[in-house]
């Protein structure tokens, strides 16, 4: 238990340079510092009374964290004399609220307190009564921008799931203290959100989730185009000259031919990362596999090892390309789900579509039929048209 906690501590510290990390390339003189570090989800072995005798428990908070009242001796001196801070994190369209521990929680729940609001329904229930846009159309009005790849994750994270936590001047009315296992300290309001009552409020918070790319980018089908045709050769042409023609940073995964000799047969065929360059051989006749596409063995964890490079380039991206949705690639499950979530995400979208699987994906987008050299030109101007902010 003590290196489970361990570990997740380490990992929350390299997120927070990440993230200091990702901000000093915009910002390169700020300064981000940890104000506090609420763990939670743990176990750990602490004094309690049962029955009036002291008793050395392992308390296993799920949902919960410590919250520990004024004068505990395990409290570092700047909380001896206010009781440890809790955290209770908001969901995307409410603010947090700052509680702190009480004595007469020590025997009521341990000394703990819940961690967030919790959810007020499944996730299945969720998706069933909230779409990924209208959740993003919604925030959006009330100054919330979210960038994300995926629309489902979108609705996953709705703010109606969440049990609702609104402004009472009466603490009673909150079930964290109103259980007696902690005190409210003053807030600040969330975006969108009204500011408590008779409080002086700090400037709203700035809600860091996922953050739009632009303004314009939107889950439209003029954004999500794919194209269909015989002559793979002029097909990957055209997505050159799209990608030149949109002048936007790629990301996305190229399909190249492999042959023994110069215009000879293929032998097999790499797939490669169009942000990082990095290759794999994903399919060869010298392959035994399985699984087997005509003569080709696949090799899926080379599919899925592109697939993981590309999903790292694609917050730097505002286009992806995808060469081709065929059957070798789509040997690979992770390929398979890494289509869906570009092609239900924001950034716009240029995708090869074998014709067989043409019908699964058709209503992502718009679909192109490219058959002879007049197609190639309309193609590519109705599509770089239609990307457009």
């Amino acid at each position: 238990m003590n290196n489970a906690i361990n570990l997740a501590l380490s990992n929350r510290e390299m997120l927070t340079q990440l993230t200091r990390e990702v901000f000093g390339r915009i910002f390169p003189d700020i300064r981000l510092e940890l104000l506090y570090d609420v763990s939670h989800n743990t176990c750990k072995a602490e004094s309690h009374k049962v029955d009036g005798v002291e008793r050395k428990l392992w308390v296993h908070r799920k949902g919960a964290t410590r919250a520990f009242g004024p004068g505990h001796s395990a409290l570092p001196e700047r909380y001896q004399a206010v009781g440890q801070p809790v955290v209770i994190g908001g969901s995307m369209g409410t603010g947090p609220y700052i509680l702190a521990g009480i004595a007469e929680s020590e025997e009521r729940a341990f000394s703990s307190a819940s961690h967030g609001a919790g959810r007020a329904m499944s996730r299945h229930q969720t998706l069933k009564q909230w779409h990924g846009r209208e959740i993003i159309d919604e925030l959006a009005g009330r100054g919330i921008l979210i960038r994300t790849r995926s629309m489902r994750g979108a609705a996953e994270e709705a703010p109606g799931r969440t049990r609702t936590w609104t402004w009472s001047p009466r603490p009673r009315r909150r079930r964290a203290w109103r259980a007696g296992w902690s005190s409210c300290v003053p807030r600040s309001a969330s975006r969108g959100e009204k500011s408590p009552p008779e409080q002086k409020t700090s400037p709203p918070t700035a809600v860091f989730g996922v953050m739009d790319r632009e303004e314009g980018d939107t889950m439209d089908k003029c954004k999500k185009h794919l194209i269909v045709g015989n002559d793979k050769r002029k097909l990957r042409t055209l997505l050159d000259h799209i990608t030149a023609g949109s002048g936007w940073p790629v990301a996305g995964i190229r399909g190249v031919p492999v042959r023994d000799v110069a215009h000879g047969p293929h032998t097999g065929y790499l797939l490669q990362d169009l942000g990082s360059g990095e290759e794999a051989l994903a399919a060869s006749m010298d392959f035994s596999g399985p699984p087997m596409v005509e003569k080709f063995g696949v090799d899926t964890g080379a599919i899925d090892y592109i697939v993981g490079a590309c999903r790292r380039q694609l917050l730097e991206s505002r286009l992806v390309i995808i060469d081709e949705i065929g059957p070798i690639e789509l040997s690979s499950d992770l390929f398979y789900t890494w289509v869906v979530e570009v092609l239900e995400g924001l950034s716009p979208v240029v995708a090869i579509v074998d014709r067989p699987y043409l019908s699964t994906y058709a209503r992502f987008g718009r679909v192109h039929e490219v058959r002879d050299d007049a197609d190639l030109e309309a193609v590519q101007d109705a599509i770089l048209i239609a990307m457009q902010p």
